[in-house]
């Protein structure tokens, strides 16, 4: 959006300011972002008074006043063009880590301006201008993606964020937008003696003859299973070098990837008619007992990471998954093979919980 003009009718380029007077449309660029508090739920265990509090963020409609919502003002979203805020925490969403360097995620700046212009009652209702039939299937995939925190993420890593791996002219190629440059390869010039790929792209080398096979997931984790099992719970002085810049208790866990690496889940088989259980850890059973909290939800043997990877079971919509009738509201874990009948071996801890302090010393 800012750096592709891909519409400068919301952004212009040349001025590098978004336009005051653009209106978004309720259903399509500020329902999703309030969608997404609820959503949270069902992959991290949240105390009562956030589920009540996202409860009523869902509850927003296109007939609702700004000012009269629990989101009036803004207040409660964390604001990406102030610096400062990306170290906040509580009261300020998401309570999900950051990018490096910043302790927590925040919605991007095209998001909030989408946010800013509701808040001002600068918007319209409805779905605004309908998607064309292959932009429904490119959404339809991308929603589901994790849009951040890119360290260095699941699908993709952070280059997806580089303008240069773009093809820039899409208008006149046909292209479509977010295409990506690759780089045109003779295979007639492979040999069995040398490597055929080189180096390829790395991000601001400024490299203009496009990507080669690999590129866009070399900076990924290798093999995937292992970051899958790091990354579930931490301190927010992960980001920051080992130092705690955040506000609040230094020691408070939060979560890397909620909604692509579920922490705490409800399993479906134990829903009876539509009442949901305790939640479960989504990584639970022999070998995976936390003494340290920051560790809950992972197998404390990096091995079983790559030996049981697929024992882990998936979180679907309640009308996707077999069976039972369950609420379509409901999103539940089934198809584990984890579960371990009676009393979970490693309960779920209550949030906000905290890591266990270094031997010897007071925080």
């Amino acid at each position: 959006m800012r750096n592709l003009n891909l519409q400068p009718e919301i952004y212009d380029g040349k001025k590098q300011a978004f336009n005051p007077d653009y209106k978004p449309a309720f259903e399509s660029k500020i329902r999703p972002i309030f969608r997404a508090a609820i959503l949270q739920r069902w992959t991290a265990n949240l105390p009562e008074l956030a589920l009540k509090a996202h409860e009523a963020v869902n509850a927003i409609t296109d007939e609702s006043k700004p000012d009269q919502t629990i989101m009036a003002g803004l207040n409660f979203i964390r604001n990406p063009n102030v610096e400062n805020e990306t170290n906040v925490g509580v009261p300020l969403m998401p309570l999900s880590l950051g990018d490096a360097g910043t302790a927590f995620l925040t919605v991007s700046k095209t998001q909030y301006f989408f946010l800013e212009q509701w808040s001002r009652n600068k918007f319209t209702t409805g779905d605004g201008s309908p998607l064309g039939p292959g932009e429904e299937l490119d959404y339809a995939a991308l929603s589901n993606c994790l849009g951040g925190r890119y360290v260095p993420g699941i699908e993709l890593s952070y280059p997806v964020r580089q303008p240069d791996i773009y093809i820039t002219d899409w208008r006149k190629s046909g292209s479509g937008p977010f295409r990506i440059k690759l780089q045109k390869l003779d295979y007639k010039k492979a040999s069995k003696q040398a490597p055929f790929l080189t180096g390829g792209w790395i991000p601001l080398h400024n490299k203009k003859d496009g990507l080669q096979p690999g590129d866009l997931s070399k900076f990924m984790a290798v093999p995937w299973q292992t970051d899958y099992n790091s990354c579930s719970i931490h301190q927010t002085s992960i980001n920051t070098a080992g130092a705690n810049t955040s506000t609040g208790n230094p020691t408070m866990l939060y979560w890397s990837w909620p909604s692509q690496r579920p922490d705490a889940v409800y399993i479906a088989e134990e829903v009876i008619n539509n009442v949901l259980p305790p939640q479960q850890w989504s990584i639970r059973g022999p070998g995976t007992y936390a003494e340290d909290p920051k560790t809950a939800s992972t197998f404390q043997q990096p091995l079983q990471a790559l030996t049981q990877w697929n024992r882990i079971g998936i979180v679907l919509q309640g009308t996707a998954i077999t069976g039972d009738k369950y609420d379509p509201e409901y999103y539940l874990e089934t198809a584990s093979q984890l579960n371990v009948p009676g009393i979970p071996i490693n309960p779920v801890l209550q949030w906000p919980f905290n890591a266990d302090p270094p031997p010897g010393k007071k925080l």
